[in-house]
């Protein structure tokens, strides 16, 4: 399991821009270098600012760190690369890669057709491809606790997309499964060792977890997803052809119960009375008046920004986009009309909330912790900010909006559709105008 590792900055040397490391205490009989020193190739002259040279030095530091956590496994760092490289190879011969064992389990046909692509090669050629055809070089071994690593190494283009906070949240959880998942079988295994009795066992400890009241069924099936997502995505990926020990794991039980919605009398007569926040700094403050009145998600509200909000022309709208984080949704991506509350917020707000940008989990505390403080929480935790969405929905469904232009305001998948850059905003505009509650003086 990778260790926490404080983000690698670029580094000034001889005018140009370099990954510097320590060579860790643990690793240094290994690693004999002390210090690890890679140039960037950029010039300093030519990005004053490092903007192209973190990125470019946050990728040599994942290889780096990639070679250091092969050294505390004890694995040979090349070990993967070589493998890597002989099932490309076997591609290219129009072979599945297969180990040696697995090699002595073909037809007599198959095996005979398998080594006859080496009777034409040189001897040269013949080397190099026979360990490839004869199953020779051992996959490394992945292990249990090497998961997360391997999964994040192999998703690397989807997690991209991703915001720093957003991508250790998802490697935290899959972490805390792999872990807990470790426990529960008693070692780190192999991850071709890990049986169907494993899995179950791991899924018989959460079913109790449910039925003593510890954990709802929806976060015993999210967590077992979380572990059977990252194997699948390292057996499939990796081409490891191991069995589908994960299959059809899901614990059948009660639905998550929903927030419920607090009543529109509740949202104009508490959250929009005069003075009702005072003590919450601004930012939070305007936050919970854009969500009023335009349903967005928390981390949504909270991510907006000079580029994604627009306040000029004849329909006032925020753009709900990617912009450097990864959406719920496809269809998240949407233009909501700005009326009453939210309206004035954003013109207090033009350029966003960077105070809670990529931090909308200890927003959303502070939100709570204020509801709860003003006694605006009567059904406790099934009522919380985000409770102000669903009201959003429901307020839309009473004066008979239609389901299509409720989802498209929502974000939510409809089928047979595409969102985004269909959303009609002047017919938008119209809805949310009949539905505006009464804002307070102080915005």
């Amino acid at each position: 399991m990778a260790r926490h590792v404080e983000q690698a900055r670029p580094q000034k040397r001889n005018g140009y821009w370099y990954l510097v490391r320590v060579v860790p205490q643990e690793l240094a009989e290994l690693d004999t270098r002390g210090k690890v020193v890679v140039s960037t190739h950029i010039r300093i002259a030519d990005d004053p600012y490092a903007v192209s040279a973190r990125p470019a030095v946050a990728k040599l530091d994942r290889v780096l760190q990639e070679f250091w956590a092969d050294l505390r496994a004890g694995r040979d760092p090349s070990a993967q690369k070589t493998f890597e490289k002989a099932v490309k190879r076997a591609r290219d011969l129009g072979l599945t890669y297969i180990e040696k064992s697995e090699l002595m389990q073909l037809s007599l046909d198959a095996l005979v057709e398998r080594l006859a692509l080496l009777k034409p090669l040189t001897e040269q050629q013949h080397k190099d491809t026979a360990e490839v055809v004869c199953g020779m070089v051992p996959f490394p071994g992945t292990k249990i606790s090497e998961l997360v690593d391997e999964a994040e190494k192999l998703k690397q283009a989807e997690l991209n997309g991703m915001s720093p906070n957003q991508r250790k949240k998802w490697r935290k959880a899959r972490e805390n499964a792999v872990n807990l998942f470790i426990d529960v079988i008693g070692g780190d295994k192999a991850l071709k060792e890990i049986s169907r009795d494993d899995v179950l066992e791991y899924r018989q400890f959460w079913t109790d977890r449910i039925v003593s009241g510890e954990v709802v069924t929806d976060t015993a099936n999210s967590n077992l997803f979380r572990l059977s997502g990252i194997f699948s995505t390292v057996n499939k990926l990796n081409r490891l052809k191991l069995d589908a020990v994960f299959e059809d794991i899901k614990i059948a039980g009660p639905e998550y119960e929903a927030r419920f919605p607090y009543s529109t009398d509740f949202i104009q007569d508490k959250f929009l009375a005069e003075g009702m926040f005072d003590g919450l700094n601004d930012e939070a403050r305007r936050i919970i008046y854009v969500i009023v009145e335009t349903g967005l998600r928390l981390s949504e509200a909270a991510n907006l920004d000079e580029k994604t909000i627009f306040l000029d022309g004849d329909i006032p709208h925020v753009s709900v986009e990617p912009n450097g984080r990864k959406l719920k949704t496809a269809e998240s991506k949407r233009k909501v009309p700005l009326v009453g509350v939210a309206l004035q917020a954003m013109k207090a707000q033009p350029k966003g909330f960077p105070r809670y940008r990529d931090r909308e989990a200890s927003l959303s505390a502070l939100i709570n912790k204020a509801l709860d403080a003003r006694d605006m929480r009567p059904r406790g935790a099934k009522q919380s900010v985000y409770s102000l969405r669903h009201s959003f929905s429901d307020r839309l469904r009473a004066v008979l909006c239609p389901d299509k232009t409720i989802d498209q305001l929502m974000g939510h998948a409809r089928k047979g559709m595409r969102y985004g850059e269909g959303v009609d905003l002047p017919v938008a505009q119209k809805v949310l105008n009949q539905i505006v509650l009464r804002g307070p003086s102080r915005i």
